[in-house]
């Protein structure tokens, strides 16, 4: 495809903490057993490549380690385990480390400063996903110390794996589908920030981000390559990475500040590398263990300076101190696209679990997007009703509403409290491309015309369309596509581009990115098979 001269390209570190693993399956033997089921047991079809992909190791030129978070690494047999794991190999089934049952909660201490706390629980996400809803008492703790931010963390319970990320679009290559994977709000407003699709890497076929098989050999690693496609309020933006997860079991004591032990005995631990090219031959890496207890979930989260987690280089460390199950409160949808112009109808569903609802305060708005309001939904609607444990509410959404996030409260009649989150927001600035796969051909070239639609925005016709990624690239660059051909041409908002294919160009994702008049961007894939 497009090589030409490389520009750096600006992008925004990322804090993408404790999320990883796609590739190959390596058991302690290092033999390679292709596992690449779907969700629901299916298999993608092509071939699936052998072995473990390559990486740089930790420390080389151009690597930058950060203190607290950062995503593959260096794959090694799985024979070179932590002298502290189990006497392997053996088998162990993985379903019980972590049950997504909504309003499961664990609250965590930090060893260093125990008064700060972060609670983990398992929520309802739009349309029936699951989720880790990450949030903290405390800017400087787990999870991505020193961002003020909240996480939902999207996870599947899958056939064959425990995902940490929404697989629904798991064979989507648009980069941008209806079900992110990671989103991140401020701690302050409640405001989003941003979203986060990771994406398998070019010749992966193995399912992206397995948490861990259920069916798992320890010792054992999976490692593989990734895409992240961001998404924020400016618009889009695009890194490729790898990661790595070992396997290990172990013996392990918690005990909480106060010297309450929380959990004795066997732990399964997650040891994650991942890394993620920040500019041209440089990266970020995240070093991140976590142990999990059979029919008790997470009870410590280890975060570590390098790959070889001596003492001296623990960075913070979580420990469990209580766990609960809560009511939880699900919102449906969750996300709202404000029309540009008049008005739509649209029907929230509040529904409550675990517990009853205490219908006369019902469910009341307490934050919006100007701050924290108290504002009972009851009066606001003549067509509103319970439907047992699920309020709904028929509201409209217009031009005029403002965007950003709606908070909204439950309480039951056990006088806990209970909460969700609905986001408004304007429809997002698209970027389409056709072709979207085209062939190499086997000698010579062959001629294409790509046609690059934009939707939601004016086009910045001056700036164009650009290749920011090509496959093998260590980092983003910045090539615009106007220089490069004579007869490209604007028909409203398509971007018209003929190109050629080569029989040398490399096999892989190609990716393109579009400015708006309001500095937004969008991305557009092209993959070469």
């Amino acid at each position: 495809m497009l090589r030409a001269t490389v520009v750096l390209f600006a992008w925004t570190l990322l804090a993408c903490s404790a999320n990883s693993p796609r590739g190959a399956f390596r058991d302690a033997a290092g033999e390679s057993r292709p596992d690449s089921s779907r969700p629901d047991g299916s298999r993608p079809g092509g071939p699936r490549p052998d072995g473990l992909r390559p990486g740089a190791d930790a420390g080389s030129p151009g690597d930058v380690v950060v203190q607290f978070d950062a995503p593959g690494i260096t794959p090694r047999d799985a024979a070179a385990a932590p002298a502290d794991s189990a006497p392997g190999p053996r088998r162990i089934d993985t379903h019980a480390y972590w049950v997504l049952e909504p309003g499961n909660t664990w609250v965590f201490e930090q060893e260093a400063h125990p008064q700060r706390l972060t609670t983990i629980q398992i929520v309802h996400t739009t349309d029936g996903g699951k989720a880790a809803w990450f949030t903290k008492n405390h800017v400087d703790t787990y999870w991505s110390a020193g961002a003020d931010l909240d996480l939902e963390w999207h996870l599947t319970e899958g056939a064959t794996y425990l995902y940490s990320n929404d697989v629904r679009d798991l064979d989507d290559r648009r980069a941008f589908s209806d079900f992110p994977d990671d989103r991140r709000f401020s701690r302050a407003t409640g405001q989003w920030t941003s979203d986060i699709w990771w994406i398998r890497g070019d010749g992966e076929m193995i399912p992206p981000y397995v948490l861990y098989p259920y069916d798992l050999t320890v010792p054992s690693e999976l490692a593989g390559s990734q895409f992240y496609a961001t998404r924020t309020g400016q618009g889009d933006s695009w890194m490729a990475g790898s990661w790595r997860v070992r396997y290990s079991t172990e013996q392990q004591r918690v005990v909480t500040h106060d010297g309450t032990t929380t959990y004795d005995g066997e732990v399964l631990r997650l040891r994650f590398d991942e890394s993620f090219w920040v500019a041209p031959g440089q990266r970020n890496w995240i070093h991140e263990d976590w142990l999990l207890a059979a029919g008790v979930g997470p009870v410590q989260i280890e975060q570590y300076s390098s790959e070889e987690r001596a003492p001296a280089q623990l960075v913070q460390r979580i420990k469990l101190r209580q766990r609960s199950t809560e009511p939880v409160l699900w919102a449906s949808p969750q996300a709202v696209t404000r029309p540009t112009s008049g008005q739509h109808a649209v029907t929230y569903r509040f529904e409550l679990r675990g517990g009853q609802p205490e219908r006369t305060s019902g469910v009341l708005q307490v934050r919006n997007p100007s701050g924290p309001s108290v504002l009972a939904l009851d009066p606001l609607s003549t067509a509103d009703s319970w439907q047992g444990s699920t309020y709904v509410f028929p509201w409209t959404v217009g031009a005029s509403t403002p965007t950003g996030t709606y908070d909204y409260a439950l309480k039951t009649t056990s006088g806990q409290t209970t909460s969700a989150r609905v986001t408004v927001a304007d429809a997002p600035l698209r970027l389409s491309v056709s072709p979207a796969v085209v062939a190499r051909p086997s000698s010579g070239t062959t001629p294409v015309t790509y046609r690059f639609s934009v939707s939601g925005g004016e086009p910045d016709r001056t700036l164009g369309v650009s290749n920011i990624y090509h496959p093998g690239a260590q980092g983003n660059f910045d090539t615009p596509l106007d220089p490069l051909a004579t007869d490209d041409r604007w028909e409203g908002n398509t971007y018209v581009f003929p190109w050629r294919i080569t029989s040398t160009d490399a096999l892989g994702t190609y990716v393109y990115q579009l400015t708006d008049t309001r500095g937004r961007r969008a991305l557009a894939l092209v993959e070469v098979r």
